[in-house]
C-alpha cells in the first residue's frame, strides 16, 4: 500500500514507542504485499483444488476451518507430484497472510505438517511431548495449532512459518514434501 501510495507512514522522531512499532511492522509487511501485487490474483479457487489434491485433503476442512482433532488427510492413490504446487505451498508458509482465507490456508497447512509429523513420529501431539519438544517452536504457538488454545501473542496467530518447518525437518528428519503430502521423493516416478 506504502508504494503505490494508498497508505502514509512518516516515522516521525516524537512518536510514541507503540506508533513506532505499528509502522515498522506495516514497512516490514511491504516485502509480502509486494509479492501479492506482483503475481496479481493467483489464489483463485482452480489453485486451491490443486492444493488440496496435493495434500490430500477434503476441500471442505478448509471451508469448515477444520480443528487438528477433525483433519482427516485422504491418502488417495491417485496422488502425483506437483512441482508448481508444492513450490507454491512452500512460499504460502513463508508469507505473513494478508486475508483471512489466506490465514486459513496456512492453518490448515499447518495442521497437515503436524498431522504428518504425528504420524511419522507415531505418538499425538508429538510436538508437545516431553521426548519430541524443541525450543525452537513455540508451544503456545503448538498448543493453538493443535487444540485452538489461544495462550500466547496475536502475532502468531497463524500457521507455522518456514524456519519452524525448517527446524522440524532438520531436528526430526521429515522431509518437506512428506509433512505436506505423506509422500517421499523417492515414491515420485521420473518422467
Amino acid at each position: 500500500e506504502y508504494m503505490m501510495g494508498e497508505a502514509d507512514i512518516s516515522l516521525k522522531p516524537d512518536m510514541k514507542k507503540e506508533e513506532r512499532y505499528g509502522d515498522f511492522r506495516s514497512l516490514k509487511g511491504i516485502s509480502q504485499r509486494f509479492l501479492s501485487l506482483r503475481h496479481g490474483e493467483w489464489f483463485d479457487n482452480a489453485i486451491l483444488s490443486r492444493i488440496m489434491k496435493f495434500i490430500d485433503v477434503s476441500p471442505l476442512d478448509l471451508a469448515s476451518r477444520v480443528p487438528f482433532d477433525e483433519l482427516k488427510t485422504l491418502d488417495t492413490l491417485e496422488w502425483c507430484y506437483d512441482s508448481d504446487i508444492y513450490e507454491l505451498i512452500l512460499g504460502i508458509m513463508d508469507l505473513v497472510p494478508d486475508s483471512e482465507r489466506m490465514k486459513d490456508l496456512q492453518e490448515l497447512l499447518s495442521r497437515v505438517v503436524l498431522h504428518r509429523v504425528d504420524e511419522r513420529l507415531g505418538e499425538k501431539y508429538s510436538l508437545l511431548s516431553d521426548e519430541y519438544k524443541t525450543i525452537k517452536l513455540m508451544p503456545d504457538k503448538l498448543e493453538y495449532l493443535y487444540h485452538g488454545d489461544m495462550k500466547g501473542s496475536l502475532d502468531w496467530k497463524y500457521g507455522l512459518n518456514f524456519t519452524e518447518l525448517n527446524t522440524i525437518r532438520e531436528e526430526y528428519g521429515i522431509s518437506f514434501l512428506y509433512m505436506f503430502t505423506g509422500h517421499e521423493f523417492s515414491e515420485i516416478t521420473p518422467i
